[in-house]
């Protein structure tokens, strides 16, 4: 069995690379990467058809994560470039070359917002409307009108991944509680569900591995909730500081708010994700990190 992985030099994809050689499992590359088995600039050039030949399963990790244009125009058609348009490529072409298995990995900002029971999960409701999450949300839409026996389609949702050389918001928050400059969280009415990035690539395992799964979504999380304050704390704690026991007053979090230049990401920081991975789980999956572990590695 060969396998082809896109995005095979990310954050995520470096582990999961890794994960396959420490199984001996075969499998090539595709990327905008000149160390990628097959080039490709996603979105902007053709795939190499013989990126296919004798693999069995894709692995779709590569996508456009941030919004970082000025121009919402121009961001949006990349998010819809690269997220929805060369999935779709993709996918028709692994249709044309008869193979087996795809498997993307999208994120729960792709799903549903509204909580219910205390959670949210592969079903929830009420669609965010920014340009990555509607692209996923394309990118999945597609997608599932071509799972059945002939090429079976399954849909993994990642919440929030850390871990060792991750990057994004989190990477942020822990380079400005080294330099002291990021203040002690207080506990807010808010929980965030995370997980960790060697999970993800063995839940990714887990699903090529499978046999009987022909067509479905799942959300991985590491099965915690975390508060503001535990996030500030674990990550003071993997950077061998201890935390500060007093807390900055919310109120003062809430005035952050009326600032362009925080507001963006005090709300990525403290909106209520509590999203739940009961569904792959019941399958017999289990994750081996919390957020305390986040710089640990399991291969």
């Amino acid at each position: 069995m060969c396998v082809l992985i896109t995005g095979g030099t990310g954050f995520l994809g470096r582990r999961l690379v890794k994960l396959f050689e420490s199984k001996g499992i075969h499998f090539q590359t595709l990327g905008r990467n000149r160390k990628d088995s097959f080039y490709c600039d996603f979105g902007s050039n053709k795939i190499p058809e013989n990126c296919m030949d004798d693999v069995e399963t894709i692995i779709h990790l590569a996508g456009h994560a941030h919004d970082k244009g000025s121009n919402r125009k121009q961001e949006s058609n990349k998010h819809d470039q690269i997220n929805f348009q060369f999935t779709r490529e993709l996918i028709e072409l692994a249709k044309k070359k008869d193979l087996k298995k795809f498997i993307y990995i999208s994120s729960v900002k792709a799903g549903g917002k509204d909580v219910v029971n205390g959670y949210l999960n592969e079903e929830s409701e009420g669609f965010r409307d920014n340009f990555y999450s509607a692209s996923k949300r394309k990118a999945e839409t597609f997608l599932r009108e071509y799972g059945n026996e002939n090429m079976k389609v399954l849909i993994l949702r990642p919440s929030l991944v850390y871990g060792p050389n991750m990057k994004g918001n989190f990477k942020l928050m822990q380079n400005f509680i080294n330099r002291g400059l990021f203040p002690p969280l207080p506990n807010l009415d808010s929980y965030k569900a995370l997980v960790h990035v060697d999970d993800v690539a063995r839940s990714i395992l887990f699903l090529l591995e499978d046999k009987e799964l022909k067509k479905e979504i799942f959300i991985i999380t590491d099965g915690n909730l975390y508060s503001p304050r535990e996030i500030y704390e674990s990550l003071s704690l993997s950077l061998g500081k201890v935390p500060l026991k007093w807390s900055v007053p919310k109120n003062f979090f809430k005035l952050l708010l009326f600032f362009p230049w925080t507001r963006d990401k005090l709300k990525k920081l403290f909106i209520n994700e509590p999203y739940s991975s009961s569904k792959l789980r019941a399958l017999g999956f289990t994750t081996k990190f919390k957020l305390k572990d986040i710089n640990e590695e399991a291969f």
